[in-house]
């Protein structure tokens, strides 16, 4: 039968067609001794039976099995439904005994849900991560050699594209893509067949005359699953014993895939570990959760992308012996596994390394691999804290140049300790002019700095000898007042080809204005990228934690990836917001566009991506273990999107509080009008889901589409300009209808969905944005009603 592609929603993969048997996916349903991947199916996914069909409930997802059709609501992202409409001969006939199409779905047995089709089987399978979708036809089916059309229409009102390995409809929150089509018979071969979207409908052809050749029965296979998406499985679900961290992501443009590693123990064994994602689906590819070190407790990695060799460099912090050192592992990004000399030394020190980082240079075809430590070379004291790097040759995995050679020089050689140190370097490629920019933080005590007063520096190598170009050891952050108070530390940096521009950002504290002491928040520096001379504003600000004036709120660990095709930067970082239904402490990651040409903010302020735990409880979130950990960003250049990745605890399906794992958010790169504003508010069906459709163009159609909520009750829609975020009903009440907004009461919802509709109004300027939710009558709500998410809809 041979492999079958992974399908999410929000990601819908490819369509498989294999030969299988109808009593023996049946029978395995039922056998008693189930597979672990079986239990755990089970035990994350709550099937009931309701009056009008069969629901799933999954902390990831609703799904809704109705007579008429199958209906998917992650809890973030588009809803996605799905109905056959046609099952037979192009242009004739149903197949012989189809009936009705019609019909009322029953729970066959445990995590089996079936449609009675006459001639052909719908049924599906629950697993861990979503459902599985099957069409069996048990028998050869009477075409007379004439082609087997399988037709299905498609409701989703996010905006539909065509990718590089299928269809997608997107919205802000999320993605549904769909692959193409493979068919197989009972041997294992293959027949021909051709796959047609258009964004409302689906068309699977296959061949005739091959099908009647073929081994009977078939199965048409694909999968649904969800997003904000779980990554690692460290250890047993349900114990706190194995855990995940410090997470990086690199994208291969050859594959079409990423690369995700993270430092992670798995019942008693710490390693570093990776995984390959899908950039189109998100479905995790090739061997789970797959080894790459073989050390002690290797910590901190960092990953870069060779396009040259089709390879990624993963490096981190190893037991060398007498001391720590930077190690690196090649591996191939076909098939993920190890290419070359396992776990290479990279770093020589006399003293120990710490935290490395690294970046590929196309045209020579090498890494720069830079780290922080202490060494006795030169003029070096065996206690001074500085910079260093090493080129290595991407074929060969060979140093390249001088070795372990100084980058940073902070303060006057021979200081002991962190005095004038410099601290966790970061590293971007400059492609246009054949450089690297290499940033930290420290301390140094040249003028108008004094001795403890820590700021952003900067270093430019020349990518063919590592030497420095310009000037050496360049201040870029200008925190406050030169004094022990105001801080710039942990920054990040990104490269911007189209405007020779490097974008550096970090986490510090200013005096200036509305800020107090120890409020934290992003700021960020353009820079030349031929100069390294600062552009634009200085130290500008891009995260707006909770209220200025306050410490409660508090942004941390920035990172920052450049899109090209989209001329914007993405910065994100985890934060303390503190803003309802979020409650002081309860950490996640947000993050923020800005246009890559003047690096001002675009989009919605702010926005939330990470959505850990139930809202309004500290115990779960990013960062549980306090290490100040990042997310890590990689831009997909094929589909235009960005793939963010973090450490956190989560309450789904088995997990309980202290367990970490790795996660994952695909984003969409680009405008899009709506923004899902969250705070939703659960009920019957758990949280109503509330879309926009439509450009907000003047003279364009608009709808707002609910879902996912209680039948036959009435809804009131809230419209308002600006958010009022009260607590309400035991929920919260986005737009804020006083302020020139108003409320339309009596909307009914019949069969668990709205839809409202009409023309967007012309003279709207652009930029102006209009807020949506609503609030439904629903006894299993807390007071007796639930509320669909906030939705802000900004005119382009």
């Amino acid at each position: 039968m041979g492999t079958k592609p992974r399908v999410r929603l929000l990601q819908v993969v490819s369509t498989v067609i294999v030969a299988a048997s109808t009593t023996g996916i049946v029978a395995a349903a039922q056998t008693p001794g189930i597979s672990p991947d079986r239990a755990a199916a089970l035990a994350l996914n709550d099937l009931r039976v309701t009056p009008t069909g069969v629901r799933l409930s999954h902390a990831g997802r609703e799904i809704t099995f109705a007579a008429e059709e199958l209906i998917v609501q992650p809890r973030r992202g588009p809803e996605w439904r799905w109905r056959l409409v046609h099952a037979g001969r192009d242009g004739g006939a149903a197949l012989n005994g189809l009936g009705s199409i019609c019909s009322t779905p029953r729970l066959a047995s445990a995590g089996l849900v079936v449609y009675d089709r006459g001639p052909m089987i719908e049924q599906y399978v629950v697993k861990s991560t979503g459902v599985e979708q099957q069409f069996v036809i048990p028998r050869r089916l009477e075409l007379g050699g004439e082609d087997l059309l399988i037709d299905g229409a498609v409701m989703c009102t996010a905006e539909f594209s065509r990718t590089g390995r299928g269809w997608s409809w997107s919205d802000p929150a999320g993605t549904v893509t769909l692959g193409t089509v493979s068919v197989f018979d009972a041997h294992g071969t293959s027949i021909p067949a051709t796959m047609a979207v258009d964004g409302a409908t689906t068309r699977i052809r296959v061949d005739g005359e091959a099908l009647d050749r073929a081994s009977f029965p078939v199965i048409v296979d694909p999968e649904i699953g969800s997003n904000d998406f779980r990554i690692s499985d460290m250890g047993v679900d349900g114990s706190t014993a194995s855990s995940a961290n410090t997470p990086v992501v690199a994208y291969s443009s050859v594959q079409n895939e990423y690369l995700v590693v993270w430092a992670g123990a798995d019942s008693g064994n710490s390693e570093i570990f990776g995984q390959r994602i899908d950039a189109t689906t998100g479905a995790q590819v090739g061997s789970n959760d797959f080894a790459i070190s073989s050390q002690t407790a290797p910590n901190s990695p960092a990953i870069a992308y060779s396009s040259v060799q089709n390879e990624y460099l993963v490096v981190w912090r190893g037991d060398g012996g007498s001391q720590n050192e930077v190690f690196g592992q090649r591996i191939d990004a076909v098939l993920g596994v190890e290419v070359g000399s396992d776990d290479f030394l990279i770093s020589d020190a006399a003293g120990f390394t710490s935290f490395p980082a690294v970046a590929y240079g196309a045209t020579e075809d090498e890494y720069l691999v830079v780290w922080f430590g202490q060494d006795d070379t030169g003029t070096l004291n065996i206690q001074d804290t500085e910079v260093f790097g090493q080129l290595i040759d991407a074929a060969t995995g060979a140093d390249v140049g001088p070795n372990d050679f100084r980058i940073s020089d902070l303060g006057p050689d021979i200081d002991i300790g962190y005095n004038n140190a410099a601290l966790f370097p970061e590293v971007a490629y400059n492609s246009t002019n054949n450089e690297f920019l290499v940033v930290w933080f420290g301390n140094d005590d040249v003028l108008p700095a004094i001795d403890g007063d820590v700021e952003v520096f900067g270093q430019r190598i020349d990518a063919t000898n590592g030497a420095e170009l310009g000037s050496n050891d360049f201040r870029i952050s200008n925190m406050g007042p030169d004094d022990l108070t105001k801080q710039a530390v942990l920054p990040a940096v990104t490269y911007n080809p189209t405007d020779d521009e490097y974008l550096v950002v970090w986490q510090g504290e200013v005096d200036t204005g509305v800020f107090v002491d120890g409020e934290v928040e992003i700021h960020g520096q353009r820079l030349a990228g031929a100069t390294g001379a600062e552009i634009g504003a200085d130290d500008f600000r891009i995260s707006d934690m909770g209220p200025d004036g306050t410490a409660d709120a508090i942004a941390f660990r920035p990172s920052v990836v450049h899109a090209p095709a989209h001329g914007e930067y993405l910065v994100t970082w985890y934060g303390d917001d503190g803003t309802a239904p979020l409650v002081v402490g309860e950490r996640e990651i947000f993050g923020q566009r800005l246009d890559a040409a003047t690096g001002a903010e675009i989009g919605h302020n702010d926005f939330r991506i990470s959505d850990m735990g139930p809202d309004g409880d500290a115990a779960f979130g990013v960062d549980p273990l306090g290490f100040g950990e990042a997310a890590s960003a990689a831009y997909n250049t094929t589909t235009g999107e960005y793939l963010v990745v973090w450490p956190a605890d989560d309450d789904t399906g088995a997990l309980v509080e202290g367990e970490v794992e790795i996660y994952g958010q695909r984003l969409m790169a680009g405008d899009c009008p709506w923004f899902n504003l969250h705070r939703s508010l659960g009920g019957t069906y758990g949280e109503p889901s509330l879309t926009g459709d439509g450009t907000l163009i003047g003279g364009d159609p608009i709808a707002l589409t609910l879902s996912n909520v209680l039948e036959a009750t009435s809804a009131a829609l809230v419209v308002g300009f600006v958010e009022l975020n009260a607590p309400f009903k035991g929920g919260v009440l986005v737009p804020d209808f006083n302020a020139g907004g108003f409320i339309v009461f009596g909307l009914p919802t019949f069969g668990g969905t709205l839809t409202v509709g009409g023309t967007w109004p012309t003279g709207i300027p652009s930029g102006f944005a209009t807020l949506y939710q609503y609030w439904i009558t629903d006894g299993a709500g807390p007071a007796g009603f639930s509320a669909s998410n906030g939705l802000s809809g900004t005119t382009p």
